[in-house]
């Protein structure tokens, strides 16, 4: 949440009808109250679900805060409901910092286009200041990003930016295969679809979901964005009743007559515990990089800290226990609860890459991609 913005909290006490009663106030890491205790503005809703919201103000400084409820006004310690809260820069907001592909080109090597989590949001919750660190905490969400993305299956890869030379291939027939059977081959054009009155003239992108259509091109004049439309978060159709051109000179600038060209943005952002998941192994990162203590398990089996005996996992138990591991129930066990809960949440079987369907026959071939 940015610095001083209203923003909702919601709750669920499992009680009914307690409006006018819970409370709810923001408390700093020293529980010194920043926000409330107040009732005022809070409702139950729906009536009736045990579940209450009020709207709240954040606190002006950034950093890692708590709100808490309480059902009876009280505060005391079976009466409260504790969340937390997270404040950073004005103007921040769901954006997330870019994050340079690793290789000799773009997307050389598969990554998310943004990191997950920012210098601030782990600074705070390292309770630390970024100062001259700000290199470390960058490459530490960094990897931090990385490592989430592919743990959870590559579905998060934020907002990426491409441009694309869409062109169609004629018809390829049949295919015999050595077994006897035949595979069919439609060929490609971009117009058709079997639904409507008439074929609507549409090019498929790569990338899902598509997120926003940024600028299209023919012979290097940009079509009105009025003569097209996003269908299906994947397909550019066109709308002006024309058809979208099947050839081009890719040996030319799409600022050249005879080209044809569509830039535009896809993919999805990490889901709020996915970025909270972030933060805190960036944190635990920043902590082994910096050499102070943190909860990633380098071989050590056995710590004892202030007369308290902490058994940790060797690293090579880390993460994925598969269910084929006796004597351990399967699952993530990273030690950090919240990338616990967000890659179990989020792939719980650990599969290493979104599920995907190919078929030799499809109609509808991607547009290409311009680049390597």
């Amino acid at each position: 949440m940015e610095q001083s913005a209203s923003f909702e909290a919601i709750v669920e006490v499992g009680t009914t009808g307690l409006v006018g009663t819970i409370e709810v106030q923001i408390q700093d890491n020293l529980s010194n109250t920043l926000y409330g205790p107040t009732a005022l503005g809070i409702i139950e809703s729906p009536a009736g679900s045990g579940f209450y919201q009020g709207t709240l103000t954040a606190p002006a400084l950034i950093g890692q805060y708590s709100i808490i409820w309480s059902d009876d006004g009280t505060f005391s310690e079976n009466h409260t409901f504790v969340d937390d809260l997270t404040v950073v820069a004005a103007g921040a907001g769901d954006a997330l910092p870019p994050i340079s592909p690793i290789g000799p080109g773009p997307g050389a090597v598969p990554g998310p286009c943004n990191a997950w989590t920012t210098a601030e949001e782990i600074a705070a919750c390292c309770s630390a200041e970024v100062g001259s660190d700000i290199d470390l905490f960058d490459e530490v969400a960094t990897s931090a990003s990385r490592i989430l993305y592919e743990l959870s299956g590559r579905l998060f890869t934020g907002a990426c930016d491409r441009t694309v030379r869409p062109c169609g291939t004629p018809t390829c027939g049949f295919q015999v295969l050595s077994r006897g059977h035949i595979v069919g081959w439609d060929g490609m054009q971009w117009e058709g679809t079997p639904c409507g009155c008439h074929h609507l003239s549409r090019v498929k992108l790569s990338g899902y979901p598509v997120r926003e259509i940024v600028e299209v091109k023919i012979d290097g004049a940009v079509v009105p964005d009025t003569d097209y439309r996003l269908d299906e978060w994947r397909f550019l159709t066109r709308m002006d009743g024309g058809l979208w051109p099947t050839c081009q000179h890719l040996d030319l600038d799409d600022t050249e007559a005879g080209t044809f060209s569509v830039r535009y943005t896809y993919g999805q952002n990490p889901p709020q515990i996915g970025q909270a998941a972030a933060r805190d192994l960036a944190c635990e990162l920043y902590k082994m990089c910096s050499g102070s203590a943190c909860a990633l398990p380098q071989g050590t089996t056995r710590v004892s800290r202030q007369g308290i005996v902490i058994e940790k996992l060797a690293f090579t138990a880390w993460a994925y226990t598969p269910a084929t591991n006796r004597g351990r129930a399967p699952g993530w066990n990273t030690g950090i609860p919240t990338v616990d809960a967000f890659l179990s949440a989020y792939n719980r079987a650990g599969i290493m890459r979104r599920p995907a369907v190919w078929s030799p026959s499809s109609k509808a071939r991607y547009a290409r991609p311009v680049g390597p």
